[in-house]
């Protein structure tokens, strides 16, 4: 039997929504810095 030192995951758009994530950040982000988010910016 085989023993491995790294056992690495795909979880991006799999088991994370990178796509959600990004934009709920950006929302924070801009609201902390009192800028208003709109689809320009």
């Amino acid at each position: 039997m085989h023993s491995y030192k790294f056992l690495l995951f795909d979880v991006d758009d799999t088991l994370l929504d990178f796509g959600k994530t990004e934009k709920l950040a950006l929302q924070r982000l801009f609201t902390e810095q009192n800028i208003q988010l709109t689809s320009e910016n």
